[in-house]
């Protein structure tokens, strides 16, 4: 990603076309590492499920369930982070969860941690005082917070 001040500086100065849907999927970036995790250990599982297969150890059997079961997981996390913006009804999908933005009360584009990196997040506050941590993996990601920031004109502030 770009550094955070030359991201904010880009924010300034582009401008782009809205459409009345715009879909936003993860970078190519993060879906790669996401394969890179997830398929070696469904191999792994595969593997252990032969040797099991081979010598009777149910232990392996347990391995491989296991393998099985993190590496589906990180298929799923990987593949489920979309972001659907509604632009005329001003409403967000976001994974398995619909925000309207017409309720919410602050939105912060600011630098996170996450994991053990610093990346751009937006946090997102609504009047119902649930808050929405959505970190900027996205392919993208400047036309996003462009758009947040034009339909959230009043509530959405950037730290710097």
């Amino acid at each position: 990603m770009l550094f955070y001040d030359e991201f904010l500086k880009k924010l300034d100065e582009e401008k782009f076309q809205i459409d009345e849907i715009e879909k936003f999927s993860p970078e190519i970036k993060k879906v790669v590492v996401g394969l890179g995790v997830s398929l070696p250990l469904i191999i792994i599982a595969m593997a252990q499920l032969y040797m099991a297969k081979v010598d009777g150890n149910m232990v392996r059997v347990a391995f491989a369930i296991a393998f099985i079961f993190m590496g589906v997981k990180q298929l799923k996390t990987t593949f489920s982070y979309k972001i659907q913006i509604d632009t005329k009804n001003k409403k967000m999908k976001f994974m398995n969860v619909d925000i309207d933005l017409m309720r919410v009360e602050s939105c912060t584009l600011k630098e996170g941690r996450v994991g053990k990196k610093l990346e751009a997040v937006l946090d997102i506050i609504t009047f119902d005082k649930q808050q929405y941590i959505i970190p900027l993996y996205m392919n993208k990601k400047l036309k996003f917070v462009w758009i947040m920031r034009e339909i959230l004109k009043g509530v959405f502030i950037i730290k710097k």
